[in-house]
Formats: C-alpha cells, structure tokens, sequence
C-alpha cells in the first residue's frame, strides 16, 4: 500500500476537487492513514486554512499541547519549532490524553532543502509487530501521562502557553470542563496527569492500533547527557513530561526500546515539496520530524 496516497493535481482547483470527490477522499484516508495533495496552487497560510476549510469548516485549538508552536492565525499554527538538528520522535498527535484530533492537515509553505522529512508510521502495523507481551501490560496497566508546566520561565512550555489561558482561574476552570487532573506546585509549576489506554480500536475498521506516546515522554528517551543534566536541576517529579504505567510503578526500559525499534523499522519518508498539503487520520498514522538545514515552514490545523 502507498503511503502516504499520492493525488497529483489536474486542470481543477483544490477545492473543487474536494467537493467533487469527498466520498473518495473519506475512504482513502481510512484505507491508507494519510493523503499526500501534490501540485494545487496553494502558496499562502490563507490558502492553506481555506483548503483545510473546504475538507472540514470546524478545526481545533492545539489546547492541552506539550510541543513548542507559533500560532499563525486562530486554527493555524507552525509545526513544532525544535531545533532543526534535533529529530522530533514518531508519534500519535495529543496520545498522551484522552482529547486528541483525529485529523491532522500540514502544508508546506517553504520546501527544505536539506532533511525536514515528516516521516509516517502505520499504527495498525505497529501493534502487529510489538511483543505481543508488551501489548497485554500496556493494555490491562494502562499509563498515566504528567507534565510540568512553568509559570513563565524554565524548561518546557508554560502553563498559559499550553492551554491558552493568561489566569489560573481560567487554567483551572479549562482543566476542570475537561476532566483532567492538576494541581499547583509550590515552585509555581501547574501539574496534570491523565491516564489513557494506549491500545484503541478504529471507529471505521475495527482494527486494534498502538496509540501510545510513552517512549517519547518518558525520560529514557532523553540523550544520556540531557537527561544527566536535567537531574542536577530538578527532582525527576518535576520534568516536563514522563510517563509511568497507572498504578505508577516505572515502565521497563528494555519495553520502551522494542517500541522504539519497531515504530523506527515503520518509519516512511517523503520530499516535501512547496504547496504539499497532507492530511493524516490522526489515530492510524504517526508522525515526526528528520533534522534539516536551512530554511523549513510547515503548517499544521486539526480537527
């Protein structure tokens, strides 16, 4: 199967096609995971909001976000703006919560030249190839997902920047509608923790698909060196992210490394090029980020 599917444009225009062919276009996301649109006349921020539009008129928030992004307009945001030698690991977009998009739409603004992949890695072949051991305690023990959020300064991003508040009363009552964990820390820090299953079914195909984030979040999967220097200035409590199993006893470590192998062995990569516009279902598909150099601008909405 390719993936992502290949649709080269013709003499019409984006949305047209979309309009044209929307039943062909819900079966093929479902079928394949994600939807590479190649050679439509999209150059701008606005052209991709109305492309995205056209698909679904209602996009999301990245509320309850832990990576760093610049909000381009109201649902429009940049992608992750890491360090562009820094590989951003294979994930499902927001697994760590029990809120999550299930359509994620990216649009390549400026083409990099050198690396900036956005590699993708089929969920449904991931559970297949995962120790079937691994699965049953992921499954019965589910994880419990914490983040440290600053109140202004340190590492990670703040409170107000994640959920897009500016006062704790707002912060709170945001938490509190969706049902999800917190407490303030006495250095200022605002806490949550969620407990998710990490094996979910497709709501279309029935098919069983690992939706997990626990070898990205937990500390393992920091350089040696970071992780090393993280400890010589906060408690482990602290970090920005970690993950544990439920009953918060610790995730072995050689589990999270078969993850890790298996979803690397997934990994496919295509070239952006300038006006690329994917669309990825959310629950089938992971995604990342190679390192680049030079100059490198996609976008990214959800709905």
């Amino acid at each position: 199967m390719l993936f992502p599917y290949l649709i080269q444009a013709t003499d019409e225009n984006f949305q047209d096609f979309v309009k044209k062919n929307r039943d062909f276009i819900s079966h093929k996301i479902i079928e394949t995971g994600a939807l590479l649109f190649r050679g439509y006349e999209l150059f701008s921020a606005e052209d991709f909001q109305q492309a995205v539009v056209s698909i679904q008129p209602k996009l999301l928030n990245y509320i309850g976000g832990d990576s760093p992004r610049n909000k381009i307009n109201d649902k429009i945001y940049t992608s992750t703006s890491y360090p562009p030698e820094e590989t951003i690991s294979m994930h499902h977009e927001k697994s760590f919560s029990n809120i999550f998009p299930r359509f994620i739409y990216f649009f390549c603004e400026i083409e990099p030249q050198i690396g900036g992949e956005t590699p993708l890695a089929d969920g449904r072949e991931v559970f297949k190839k995962i120790p079937p051991g691994i699965i049953e305690k992921f499954s019965s023990r589910k994880l419990k997902y914490i983040m440290n959020m600053n109140n202004g300064e340190g590492i990670g991003r703040s409170w107000k920047e994640v959920l897009e508040v500016n006062t704790t009363t707002e912060a709170e009552t945001l938490l509190d509608r969706l049902n999800i964990k917190y407490k303030w820390k006495e250095n200022g820090y605002l806490q949550t923790e969620e407990v998710v299953n990490p094996i979910i079914v497709h709501p279309e195909t029935g098919e069983k698909i690992f939706f997990s984030q626990a070898d990205q979040w937990h500390p393992s999967n920091l350089k040696s060196e970071v992780l090393e220097a993280m400890k010589e200035v906060l408690q482990e409590d602290d970090f920005y992210h970690n993950c544990r199993y439920a009953d918060d006893t610790e995730i072995e470590s050689d589990d999270l490394e078969a993850i890790r192998a298996v979803v690397r062995n997934e990994r496919v990569f295509f070239k952006w090029k300038k006006g690329d516009f994917l669309m990825v279902d959310n629950l089938i598909a992971m995604h990342g980020r190679s390192p680049f150099e030079g100059e490198r601008r996609i976008l990214v909405a959800m709905s």
